[in-house]
């Protein structure tokens, strides 16, 4: 009896072994469209259950939760969902399943999109005697691309970078012009349809006060425009040299009772060390010893060239970043939030047992967006305080959900130590803006 036992052990661990390297190294190809819902199933027997764990571009996926990767998984980490699919996520999934007799197999998704072709035609570099332009475009499949004069006529170029499958499926083709006034299109085509941009070249600096906008999205500071800012199918660019400096009119706004304007003024004068030229704008970083955390500045700028000094922009109104535990009350267009003063770009850590909560408000009869993170440690609040429903990510919000009010509450703990956080939050108007851009995957 004993030995019919064995054998019919035998012959269970011989077929769970079979069933589990019959699907070995499946591949599926998924076509989808944007904010589509996936499923992508892996279902997979034998005894033990196998485990299954699943990749994307390698990275396992679980360690992306934290970059507010719209997924979730089954019970059972069968099925991946892709709650709201859009380009960002185009690329190989992978999942990989074993148990003590065997494995892992692997079965491959590669999700694609097919899309019409977007670009944006811009100066990237200027030398003595020309200049650089590139056109970044994108679509699947990949587009045809033409530069072209303001004669009309085709412009030979190179192929520049080109990221077709972890982060944007974004092209660039580049060329150069020379040092003119000149009008240049690029035109992007495939199956979907076809668009073109334009990027109009002045060698004169605008005799017009610049315009200050913030730059929000890759780290803290300022863009002084001397350019408008049409779409961005119609850019236009200086490839001039002749800016020498840009002054700065900053008033530091005081957060008592009726939100005065202190008597404090500070005229700051930049050199051309100070502030990066990009041919529309100068971008001046903030995140120095000029602008303090947990305050609010109206400036205005005006730029110095060899012609002489030039009008002040409009006032512009600055809120920098705030540490947890502080409120924001006026809130007008972005705001950034860190966890603590130390807070130096994953440096310096929080305590174990730290919580802290803070209130965004805006007196715009609007709502305030906000790119989840650290969801296991930070909650959001759709109103003034934890009484109010959660804001949370989905097929409907996508990933940066908006509040139904004019505020927003967040609240912060973590048990552990920790390296902390920073939390992006915007007006819906501003992010609406923003969506109509090219865009790039974070």
């Amino acid at each position: 009896m004993m030995n019919e036992m064995q054998h019919l052990d035998q012959k269970l661990q011989q077929m769970d072994h079979k069933i589990n390297q019959m699907s070995q190294n499946l591949e599926n190809r998924i076509n989808s469209a944007i904010s589509e819902r996936i499923d992508l199933n892996c279902a997979v027997f034998g005894n033990p259950k196998p485990q299954v764990k699943w990749t994307y571009e390698d990275n396992d996926l679980n360690e992306l939760k934290e970059l507010a990767f719209p997924f979730k998984f089954s019970e059972d980490n069968q099925t991946l969902t892709l709650e709201y699919y859009n380009y960002c996520f185009f690329g190989d999934y992978k999942c990989q399943a074993s148990n003590r007799f065997g494995g892992p197999i692997t079965k491959t998704f590669k999700v694609i999109s097919h899309l019409k072709p977007e670009t944006i035609l811009y100066v990237a570099k200027k030398f003595d005697s020309y200049s650089e332009i590139e056109c970044f475009y994108r679509g699947w499949p990949e587009p045809r691309v033409k530069l072209m004069n303001s004669n009309g006529e085709e412009i030979n170029f190179s192929n520049g970078m080109s990221f077709p499958a972890k982060f944007d499926f974004v092209f660039s083709a580049k060329a150069n012009i020379s040092n003119d006034n000149g009008k240049y299109s690029c035109e992007a085509s495939n199956e979907h349809g076809e668009t073109t941009s334009y990027l109009e070249v002045f060698d004169q600096f605008p005799e017009t006060a610049p315009r200050i906008y913030r730059f929000f999205f890759y780290f803290e500071s300022l863009s002084v425009y001397f350019l408008p800012i049409e779409s961005k199918y119609e850019q236009k660019a200086i490839i001039v040299s002749n800016i020498k400096k840009c002054k700065l009119v900053i008033q530091k706004i005081e957060r008592d009772a009726d939100n005065s304007i202190s008597e404090e003024m500070k005229v700051l004068v930049l050199d051309r060390e100070s502030f990066n030229f990009r041919y529309t704008h100068l971008l001046i970083p903030t995140r120095n010893s000029i602008f303090k955390l947990n305050s609010i500045y109206k400036i205005k700028a005006a730029i110095l060239t060899s012609k002489g000094m030039g009008e002040f922009s409009d006032w512009y109104t600055y809120i920098t970043p705030h540490v947890c535990g502080q409120n924001v009350s006026f809130m007008h267009d972005f705001v950034s939030f860190i966890s603590h003063e130390e807070y130096e770009g994953w440096q310096k850590s929080v305590p174990k047992n730290f919580s802290c909560k803070s209130l965004i408000s805006t007196s715009h009869n609007e709502s305030i967006c906000v790119a989840l993170t650290n969801e296991n440690q930070i909650t959001y609040y759709d109103g003034v305080d934890e009484n109010h429903p959660k804001l949370e990510k989905n097929e409907t919000t996508g990933e940066w959900p908006c509040s139904t009010r004019n505020q927003l509450f967040f609240t912060y703990h973590t048990d552990e130590e920790s390296k902390g956080f920073e939390i992006r939050f915007m007006l819906k108007s501003k992010m609406d803006e923003l969506k109509n851009d090219f865009s790039y995957c974070y």
